[in-house]
């Protein structure tokens, strides 16, 4: 028995700004993914959704006799193709285009479910709450990392849009008052994993280690951030 959970949306067309749509994606699909409760199948854990402009891409893909609006099952996932028209999506506003992609995504994976016979509940109650959040895809990798002797405690924050992903410290006294906000980086969106850092390391009393997971040096040279504020 496989667990779906992961739905993917990428443009594979030959237009010049294709990578411009594929980085937009990312924080609705990752906002989808973590609102969505594994879904059990008998072998397949991702659905992968490609596009393509009619205008740059048919010739190509009717050469290679590439099938649209049908899911095909390739090993371990399930593979959905479409024509999509990428001028109107830009014309959007922000936060219209996020609302198309996430239609994208849960639309195709209802599809699949009905023709696969699969429960899609758990996909529907995951459109759900990215609706209530608004699409905002702001949350806490780890919250309450107390010090030594409680009297500070350190949150993580992720802000994923869709120009940039940033991570947020921020540093309590106990009774709940700031001490620090502070930015440990901003980069270019891309698809993330989590927990997305990995544990907070106390080195004394006012002073601790910020770690990511090991993939982060992709995105920067820091291995690490070690944080002092006043006691």
């Amino acid at each position: 028995m496989a667990k779906l959970k992961d739905v993917s949306l990428t443009s594979l067309s030959e237009r010049p700004d294709s990578q411009k749509f594929n980085g937009e994606t990312r924080c609705v699909e990752d906002l989808f993914y973590a609102n969505t409760k594994p879904i059990d199948t008998k072998n397949t854990n991702k659905i992968s959704i490609c596009l393509f402009d009619k205008q740059y891409d048919s010739e190509k893909l009717s050469m290679f006799n590439i099938k649209m609006d049908v899911s095909q099952p390739l090993i371990d996932v399930m593979e959905i193709n479409h024509y999509f028209d990428f001028d109107k999506y830009f014309e959007q506003p922000l936060e219209k285009r996020k609302r198309i992609i996430l239609d994208l995504l849960y639309k195709d994976s209802i599809k699949v479910c009905e023709v696969e016979n699969w429960d899609s509940t758990n996909f529907k109650l995951a459109y759900e709450a990215c609706l209530e959040k608004d699409l905002k895809n702001v949350f806490y990798d780890k919250e309450k990392a107390w010090n030594r002797n409680r009297s500070m405690y350190v949150n993580l924050k992720v802000i994923f849009e869709t120009d940039i992903l940033q991570g947020i410290v921020e540093v309590y006294r106990k009774d709940g008052s700031l001490v620090l906000q502070k930015e440990l980086f901003t980069v270019k969106p891309m698809q993330i994993q989590h927990p997305f850092f990995a544990k907070v390391k106390w080195l004394s009393r006012n002073k601790f280690r910020v770690a990511p997971i090991s993939f982060f040096n992709q995105l920067t040279d820091d291995e690490f951030w070690d944080i002092e504020v006043e006691g």
